[in-house]
């Protein structure tokens, strides 16, 4: 069980000291499709939800996901093979988004290298994020479910490169930046990670031919493909 992204236990469940008003509500279950629904907290009133959760399809790795909202490649499965993450097949365009516009950045917080949608979080907490953050902007652009992948995420699309199919390798540009920082001034992207020292400013990317890591200036242009959780 979920209230507004955060797990809170399993059911069944009684939750209490909650804010009054709307919270999104979500039940998940491995082989299940995920239960989403809005319920509303009022003052000394109990508010109770009843959910069925319908079995779903099992997902593999490469197999092509459309959910209405977003569509993409498998590159992740969950156990049940009922969750996971797709990769986007909007590719951002090459070289007109820099990770950031802000040539003297330090870290920002962006450090998680599994999770990107917590590195995107990051970011759009930042003043001004559209404008200072070009490729998380285009990422948002896609919508509110997407974000940039974290290293490790993008090594796990490289692993399974294969399986992908033509639409993710199409394009002769094979460099992909991540929503990970390195060091200073870097983010994380997938070259020779012994190319730039540790006090500069960088993100972590990878070559996604050959799934070899590295990292580069982060306000350089790069791009990337973007993920999402179903």
């Amino acid at each position: 069980v979920t209230l507004d992204g955060k797990s809170v236990g399993t059911t069944p469940i009684d939750l209490s000291d909650i804010v009054i008003g709307e919270h999104t509500l979500s039940l998940s279950k491995d082989g299940y499709n995920t239960y989403t629904g809005s319920v509303t907290v009022t003052e000394n009133k109990v508010a109770t939800v009843n959910a069925t959760l319908i079995k779903g399809r099992v997902y593999n790795i490469g197999d092509y996901y459309n959910d209405g909202v977003k569509d993409g490649i498998v590159f992740a499965v969950s156990a049940g093979g009922n969750h996971g993450k797709i990769v986007s097949l909007t590719l951002s365009e090459i070289g007109n988004y820099k990770w950031t516009t802000n040539n003297s950045e330090n870290l920002i917080g962006t450090k998680s290298k599994s999770d990107g949608e917590k590195n995107m979080a990051v970011v759009k907490a930042q003043p001004n994020w559209q404008a200072t953050y070009p490729l998380f902007a285009w990422c948002e652009s896609l919508g509110s479910q997407w974000y940039i992948p974290a290293i490790k995420e993008l090594e796990a699309i490289c692993a399974n490169i294969g399986l992908l199919r033509s639409p993710l390798i199409s394009n002769n540009y094979r460099w992909y930046a991540s929503s990970t920082e390195s060091g200073k001034n870097s983010a994380q992207t997938s070259k020779d990670a012994k190319l730039y020292k540790e006090n500069c400013t960088t993100a972590l990317g990878v070559d996604i031919s050959n799934g070899f890591s590295g990292r580069d200036f982060k306000w350089n242009n790069y791009t990337t493909r973007a993920v999402a959780k179903f």
